[in-house]
Order: C-alpha cells, then sequence, then structure tokens
C-alpha cells in the first residue's frame, strides 16, 4: 500500500509554522525508508519535507492513514524526537518539532541548567 505523498495545504502548513518560528527556511520534498511497524524489519517507502536550520536537520515523515512522524537531528546524527510517535495533524508535529528542538538547543549550549532548590 503505497503512502500519499505530501500535499501542497500540508507542505503550506509546515511552511508556514517554520515562518513564524525562524527565518524562512526552504522545505524539500524527499523520500525516505523507515519501519512503520517497530516489531518489524521491513522498510517502507515514504513522502517527507527535509529542511536545515544553521547546524540542525529537520524532518517530518508522511506515514499511513495522513499520519506524521517529526524528528531533528545534527551532525553527529544523534536522532530527536517530540516524545510522541505520531500526529494526525502535520501542523501539530512541525511545532512540537520546533519546540522540543529549541528546548534541547537551550540545554545543548547551557543556556539552560536546571536549578537546585535552596536548603
Amino acid at each position: 500500500m503505497a503512502i500519499a505523498d505530501i500535499t501542497s495545504a500540508e507542505r503550506w502548513m509546515v511552511q508556514t509554522t517554520c515562518n513564524e518560528r525562524r527565518d524562512q527556511v526552504e522545505l524539500h520534498p524527499v523520500d525516505v525508508e523507515l519501519k512503520l511497524d517497530p516489531h518489524s524489519e521491513e522498510l517502507t517507502s515514504s513522502p517527507a519535507l527535509f529542511w536545515q536550520v544553521e547546524e540542525c536537520s529537520f524532518v517530518i515523515v508522511k506515514t499511513r492513514g495522513g499520519r506524521f512522524r517529526g524528528n531533528f537531528f545534527y551532525q553527529d546524527l544523534q536522532q530527536y524526537g517530540t516524545g510522541i510517535p505520531e500526529y494526525d495533524d502535520i501542523s501539530e508535529c512541525a511545532v512540537a518539532l520546533l519546540r522540543v528542538q529549541a528546548d534541547h538547543r537551550s540545554v545543548r549550549s547551557g543556556a539552560y541548567r536546571d536549578r537546585q532548590p535552596d536548603g
């Protein structure tokens, strides 16, 4: 069963979300292979949107049933997600992905430090 391509409306939603959170980014339509079932070794080709901001790369993949997965990674190829396996709304996926990455960037840069209570 083939997965439908990302629509122009879905692409527009991601572009608009990125533009509201950052400078203009260039979205690239790509195809990726991923395991739709974590208990299977079978890889499925899926349409995705890819973009980069500085040293960070982002990807939102469309899966079966019009659902979406979001990840970001750095040059070390350590992959990060939002903690939610899939979204049924690409806008929610994009917002969550950008928020988690911004939080991660703060921790990674040392701008955020856990405060210990006094006493």
